[in-house]
């Protein structure tokens, strides 16, 4: 393999390097409809792989948050969808991604608002966001 083979990434990786560039612990995730904030807490693990952590408002008690998380695995799928088919459904997300989705639902919010801050994704309408 070539110096050229060497430093072309696959997609998939990309993404992943996309996401590290801009998660920095405590930036904001962008939401729509929501009130609340969500923000990054870095880079752990989930479903037994190496997640992208974030916290949300724990209403009952704001002095412990919760944490949730998607995986690389499931960024890489996320990406891929929004990429080969120009938008990413939450219907889609529901029964494609049912572990992330069992998580929680704002897992595909989460997605796609950090799509949306890596300028590669702009939401259309509740439940969709196309491929900017």
């Amino acid at each position: 393999m070539g110096v050229q083979g060497e430093m072309e990434e696959t997609p998939k990786a990309e993404i992943i390097g996309m996401i590290e560039d801009w998660a920095s612990p405590g930036v904001e995730i962008p939401k729509p409809e929501t009130n609340s904030v969500y923000h990054v807490k870095g880079w752990g693990n989930r479903r037994g792989e190496r997640a992208l952590i974030y916290l949300i408002p724990n209403h009952a008690n704001r002095s412990y948050p919760h944490e949730k998380g998607v995986t690389e695995s499931e960024w890489h799928q996320a990406y891929d969808q929004l990429i080969l088919n120009g938008e990413l459904r939450h219907s889609w997300f529901r029964r494609v991604m049912a572990p992330c989705f069992n998580e929680g639902a704002c897992n595909f919010t989460t997605i796609g608002g950090v799509f949306i801050a890596l300028g590669i994704a702009a939401r259309q309408e509740r439940g969709i966001y196309r491929k900017a």
